[in-house]
């Protein structure tokens, strides 16, 4: 080997660290993010799963839903990190970003696999990997699913082209199965390898034969059982019907169309929303303009791959790898959401694939216009490089909490209620009663028919002691959809003004809803005490206790209880035991009569 080449082969040896240096610089800034009040709570803080890494709590994790989808990989590293970290978020980041930099690395070795060319790999994990499109699965806890399941899809890819080349096949193989197997418990847009595995043969032009068939039978098998669990989970979970009722078959066509251009238009031109883009409003009962005007496009587009023969194969393997991965989130069956970045984390390869590709076809001189073009392509390339890390680096700044992030949300689209509802959350939990009552009023006005903005209203203010304001809230929130934190909410705004009776009304009712509410007992043996009746205080305290023997409230009104029955001795354990929980009236008391 000449001294030229091996100075070759050591530069590019070089390029993975490069880009992997470039992307941890890009998102450093957002390890210091909070959770925000989207997704984050039933995901990881307020989900009991992730709290405790036992045998028993993992075999939980992998036969159950989790906020209405089955994904218990994701789930899992959850609890890993809580074990290590707690519920510190800034951990949980680390692991989000060494997930994202892994899969920038399984990216460069996949392009330069199928394209013999580091150069071509550089641009094009480069662009991928501080792309701002990436910030929504990189910087938001609960998407950690899209980069986990990448790692894996990524690694099944490259698992098979070394079935391809006869590099130990059974070997090569299985772990191609395995890691599909992975992949789609990580996340069930996993489910499209198969297809993937069918174009890798005719791009590396694989003689065909009915093996190319019948070796991915198991593959199929898997995404046919796997593609049933998704729906049966978001069918389980309401989410299914939230978006069919609301379009007819030919609008919901028009819906996937206008969303596979709309994510190749953000992949090519960095801006644009943040994310979270709602549905259409119809105008007299017809979708907007440019959703009949999508269909042009994309037929102009067909037009185009089929005159330009000279790269033609590369621009048909670009865009099937990204239709066919993100085929199944462009709402053909219609699931949560709309229009979200973080849908495009590894569909979005395709279509940069396609950029670097075109300019090695311009190095390579393969088209008449090559030379005029090459330079000129080249900058443009950088400049989308730039813009891409300047956005990227300011993007994570918006995600900073809750409060950041809707802000800009509601900026960019004044009429997201579902923005003035999370920031109002976020207002409420940081004591910011005024302005979280004002959010809850814009997402009314805006859909009158929601019982939990209601709710949280009422909740703002009671906490800014507008009581019968309150009290009016709650009731129009039970009026429209009766709830467990509606009832609570009520009995105690009743309780609290000493109408104990009233509130055990209340209390009772949430109880019809869910017997293992163990705030809803709680709070009914606290009324039952005020009220004299130590018996059925104690009752549903106990059941308090059974339910969620973690709840340091139930346990220190049942010690008052215990006390004022005669029972001190058993007063000053459950003081103690709700003190050892954190709650520290109990401890004061404890010291007090105990000590």
């Amino acid at each position: 080997m000449s001294k030229l080449s091996e100075k070759q082969g050591n530069i590019e040896g070089l390029l993975p660290f490069l880009i992997l240096i470039i992307t941890a610089v890009v998102f450093s800034n957002s390890l210091t993010n909070e959770f925000i009040n989207l997704d984050d709570p039933q995901y990881v803080t307020q989900n009991e799963q992730v709290k405790e890494l036992s045998i028993e709590n993992i075999q939980k994790i992998f036969s159950s839903y989790t906020h209405g989808h089955y994904q218990p990989l994701s789930v899992l590293t959850y609890a890993v990190d809580h074990a290590f970290y707690g519920m510190n978020a800034t951990g949980f980041r680390v692991t989000n970003l060494l997930l994202h930099l892994i899969s920038v690395l399984l990216v460069f070795y996949f392009l330069r696999r199928i394209t013999g060319k580091s150069f071509v790999a550089l641009i094009v994990t480069l662009l991928f990997a501080v792309h701002p499109l990436r910030v929504e699965s990189v910087v938001w806890i609960s998407e950690r699913k899209d980069v986990l399941y990448a790692v894996f899809f990524l690694a099944a890819m490259l698992c098979y082209l070394n079935f391809l080349d006869n590099r130990k096949q059974a070997r090569s193989y299985l772990l191609t199965l395995l890691f599909f197997t992975l992949s789609l418990l990580a996340k069930s847009m996993a489910v499209t390898l198969p297809l993937v595995l069918l174009l890798l043969d005719w791009y590396q032009q694989r003689k065909w034969s009915l093996r190319w068939i019948t070796e991915k039978i198991p593959f199929f098998v898997l995404s046919i059982v796997f593609g049933i669990i998704v729906i049966q989970s978001q069918a389980a979970s309401g989410l299914l019907e939230e978006t069919t009722g609301s379009y007819n078959f030919l609008e919901k066509l028009l819906l996937s169309a206008y969303a596979a251009v709309i994510y190749i238009y953000k992949t090519l031109i960095p801006s644009g929303t943040l994310f979270m883009t709602d549905y259409p409003e119809k105008i007299n009962g017809h979708l907007p303009y440019i959703y009949y005007v999508v269909p042009l496009i994309i037929a102009a587009l067909i037009l185009g791959v089929a005159k330009l023969k000279k790269f033609q194969k590369e621009l048909v393997f670009g865009l099937l790898f990204y239709l066919v991965t993100i085929s199944v989130v462009l709402q053909i069956i219609p699931v949560s959401g709309y229009l979200w970045d973080h849908y495009t984390y590894l569909p979005s390869i395709g279509i940069l694939f396609l950029i670097g590709q075109f300019y090695r076809y311009l190095d390579e001189k393969r088209f008449s216009f090559s030379g005029r073009l090459k330079m000129p392509f080249m900058g443009l390339i950088g400049f989308l490089l730039l813009i891409s890390i300047f956005t990227t680096w300011n993007r994570n700044q918006l995600w900073k909490n809750s409060g950041t992030l809707f802000s800009e949300v509601i900026r960019q689209q004044p009429k997201n209620e579902s923005a003035y509802y999370n920031r109002g959350l976020y207002r409420l939990e940081h004591n910011q009663y005024a302005k979280a009552e004002k959010d809850f009023s814009s997402a009314i006005e805006l859909s009158p028919g929601q019982a939990e903005y209601y709710l949280q209203r009422g909740i703002a203010k009671k906490q800014n002691r507008q009581r019968k304001e309150a009290l009016q809230d709650f009731n129009k929130s039970i009026k429209i959809e009766p709830s467990v934190k509606a009832y609570i909410e009520r009995g105690t705004l009743k309780a609290n003004a000493g109408y104990h009776q009233r509130a055990i009304s209340d209390f009772k009712s949430a109880i019809e809803l869910n017997e293992d509410s163990d705030k809803a007992w709680n709070n009914l043996g606290l009324s039952h005490g005020k009220t004299g009746n130590m018996e059925k205080a104690l009752d549903a305290l106990n059941k308090a206790v059974e339910i969620n023997p973690q709840n340091a409230n139930a346990y220190g009104n049942r010690g008052t209880v215990y006390f004022k029955t005669g029972h001190k001795t058993k007063a000053c354990r459950d003081w103690k035991k709700s003190a050892e929980l954190g709650n520290k009236k109990s401890l004061q008391i404890f010291r007090k009569m105990c000590q």
